[in-house]
């Protein structure tokens, strides 16, 4: 872990809005804006299992197209994914959570799941005798302010299906307007296949006939659709795109930003938004603090705890490495930012996880 700084940056226009971005815009079209300005490189580290995810979800997508049949092509192609994500990672910089099989909670059980996906011994309905696949399919409409890859389309003849496959749960419960508590499809699952359909009509002149949610027990969840609302959903989402960036060329950013417990605290770039910022000063709901660095303490073993006052709190985090210690010291006094850690059982004490991050606090 180092201490970063954020360079300025100029708010730029939404180039292109994928499907699966879609949701995201509707949460907080201020987080598309700072993703655009920042080249889409994240300001904070995933969490390592989000890596794994990665590994995960090309190993089903191999297994769905009979590229891996047995267990010893699971064995071999599992391993080297692994290797392929940990390389890419390493060259990026990104070493918190090497090597994976390591820094991976359950790692194992995930590895039983997917290998249960290619036992799965269940009708497979992607084989249709003469059927084309093509995975990591790229549409796009002809203007190019929509494209994307869907993980798979199978074609035969003029029938065709489009499959997103999803490694964590695909459902969630809510609450409908009678007060009872229903299973339905994650937010943003169903629209996100919905505009890859309007992206297939735009470019084959025809829609698919299928569209399916694929999860790791090889589970097909259909999502029902029409042309007309695949087709009205494409609309909205290009007008709100359009919308978002006329707001960018005006320089007004306040309707834009959407602070929220869900929207923010996944979000890879809150340390370059001072909306959230200005938010968490009075919702401390995230594992995040800014404050001025009060004191530090290192230990015999090397470890390192930090005060931080926070609007007139005092708070200790625990678990900093010695690397750190003359870092820190410079910065007593001052204001920083810290990211991703580890909430304790009082709200008075955190601990610094492996993928922590400190920014120097800078003024907007």
């Amino acid at each position: 872990m180092s201490i970063n700084r954020l360079t300025r940056f100029k708010c730029r226009k939404v180039s292109r809005l994928s499907p699966s971005q879609f949701h995201a815009l509707t949460q907080c079209p201020y987080k598309m804006v700072l993703a655009e300005s920042l080249d889409r490189k994240p300001l904070l580290p995933c969490h390592p299992s989000a890596y794994m995810g990665a590994v995960i979800h090309k190993m089903i997508e191999l297994i769905t197209r009979g590229k891996v049949s047995d267990e010893q092509q699971f064995n071999t192609t599992w391993d080297a994914l692994i290797q392929e994500k940990e390389a890419e990672l390493a060259a990026e910089g990104i070493t918190f959570c090497l090597p994976l099989l390591k820094n991976v909670q359950n790692i194992g059980m995930k590895k039983i799941q997917v290998k249960h996906y290619l036992q799965s011994k269940q009708s497979d309905t992607f084989q249709h005798g003469t059927a084309r696949f093509w995975p990591e399919k790229w549409l796009e409409d002809k203007d190019g302010k929509m494209g994307g890859k869907a993980d798979l389309i199978v074609e035969n003849g003029d029938w065709a299906a489009i499959y997103d496959f999803k490694t964590g749960k695909i459902t969630e419960e809510a609450v409908d307007e009678e007060g009872s508590t229903i299973t339905q499809i994650k937010t943003g699952y169903a629209g996100q296949l919905k505009l890859y359909a309007h992206l297939y009509f735009l470019c084959k002149g025809r829609y698919p006939a299928q569209l399916c949610l694929v999860d790791l027990n090889k589970q097909l969840t259909h999502i029902p659709f029409s042309a007309d609302e695949c087709k009205d959903l494409y609309n909205e989402a290009v007008r709100m795109m359009d919308d978002v960036n006329q707001q960018v060329e005006c320089g007004t950013f306040d309707s834009l930003a959407r602070c929220s417990e869900s929207s923010c605290r996944g979000c890879l770039y809150r340390p370059a938004c001072h909306y959230y910022k200005e938010w968490l000063d009075e919702h401390l709901l995230t594992n995040d603090l800014i404050g001025v660095l009060l004191s530090m303490q290192q230990f015999n073993n090397g470890n390192v705890n930090v005060t931080v006052g926070v609007n007139g709190r005092t708070i200790t985090i625990a678990g900093f490495d010695k690397a750190l210690k003359g870092s820190l010291e410079t910065r007593l006094g001052k204001k920083i930012e810290l990211y991703n850690l580890k909430r304790d059982n009082s709200s008075t004490h955190y601990i610094a996880a492996k993928y922590s991050c400190i920014y120097d606090a800078i003024q907007h």
